[in-house]
């Protein structure tokens, strides 16, 4: 497959201490669907991204489990906020991803978007060279954070991997959305029922949350361009066996979409 700067990227490669890597996959790990809908009849990252997804986790899990003083509920949401979209996003500005992808001009790389070609590049990785590469690449990318907390704690001899440090979410999804849309002059979200089904004694209810720009979020549509419904705002759903179960749910996929952390309930 033919890339205008193969040579940057080998050499970017390189620098991730990844030796050679045939580029075929990093292309289409690095190909947003919006490229192909410029007419371009290439594959995109969408197939790696949910491969990387799972090998995040499973090398995230992996290390946690290594720490015996953790429980399960720990370790599931400390691993949460490591692969979060916001920390993923950070990765891919500090490894300067956005040099090598391919979209439409006018896609806006929001923290959802950007860990998706984190997630791709870790597919790619996968399935070019292994899991072990991509155990590698991760803790040589994290390196930093590792140094902080020795230098924070140099006596601790703790295996909690990423290192307390690294931002964790404190606040369930509903409250951290809450925040979020009074920092950003959102409106405040809405929480409507819009379907109950099964028996009485087993009821299943579906909630939509909905957000909306107050009247100085005057880019809303530019921000959100993927979810955006113009003049509606934007909306996800939740689905369970209590109302306010199915709202969290709801207010967690919301904040999976902009990319807030949060706790998990």
């Amino acid at each position: 497959m033919y890339v205008d700067n193969e040579y940057e990227l080998r050499s970017w490669l390189r620098n991730l201490n990844l030796g050679y890597v045939s580029l075929d996959l990093i292309i289409v790990a690095f190909t947003h669907r919006s490229f192909k809908g410029m007419g371009h009849d290439v594959g995109d990252y969408e197939r790696l991204e949910f491969v990387g997804d799972s090998v995040l986790d499973l090398i995230n899990a992996e290390q946690l489990y290594k720490d015996e003083d953790l429980t399960e509920a720990e370790m599931t949401e400390l691993r949460k906020g490591y692969v979060s979209n916001k920390q993923l996003a950070i990765i891919f500005d500090a490894i300067d991803i956005e040099r090598f992808i391919r979209v439409a001009n006018n896609l806006n790389l929001t923290p959802k978007v950007k860990a998706g070609f984190v997630e791709a590049f870790f597919g790619a990785i996968y399935f070019a060279k292994g899991y072990k590469a991509c155990l590698n690449l991760w803790e040589f990318i994290t390196e930093d954070f590792f140094t902080a907390h020795r230098q924070e704690s140099p006596q601790s001899t703790s295996n909690i991997w990423p290192p307390q440090n690294s931002p964790i979410p404190l606040k369930n999804a509903k409250t951290t959305l809450q925040e979020f849309c009074q920092n950003q002059f959102f409106d405040t979200p809405i929480y409507k029922l819009i379907k109950k089904s099964g028996p009485d004694h087993e009821p299943m209810f579906t909630v939509r949350v909905t957000i909306k720009p107050g009247e100085n979020k005057i880019d809303f549509e530019n921000v959100f361009d993927e979810y955006a419904f113009k003049g509606r705002g934007i909306y996800t759903e939740g689905m369970g066996p209590k109302k306010k179960i199915a709202e969290m749910i709801a207010a967690e996929e919301m904040c999976d979409v902009i990319g807030l952390l949060y706790t998990s309930t």
